[in-house]
């Protein structure tokens, strides 16, 4: 038999996948709409519909990289002489 513990942490999970999912979904369909009403919009300016994917996609790529530069020097940091 499942203890309350397990319980509660089995809840808590499922509580967060279907949080998680309802945002995603929620941000998705907001993205869609979006650029729906951007990118279909003939008074907004061609160099503006080009400026802000390349924005986008800079801050993505610059996002990833720190966060991958920042994993791998991880393994690099020695944490024990440090008082808390």
């Amino acid at each position: 038999m499942a203890s309350p513990e397990n319980n509660s942490n089995m809840l808590l999970w499922i509580g967060g996948v279907v949080f998680a999912t309802g945002v995603l979904v929620m941000t998705g369909y907001g993205v869609y709409e979006f650029g729906r009403e951007f990118f279909g919009d003939s008074d907004v300016p061609v160099a503006m519909q080009i400026a802000l994917p390349a924005t986008v996609i800079g801050l993505v790529v610059l996002l990833v990289t720190v966060v991958k530069d920042r994993m791998k020097n991880r393994k690099d940091e020695n944490l024990k002489e440090v008082k808390y």
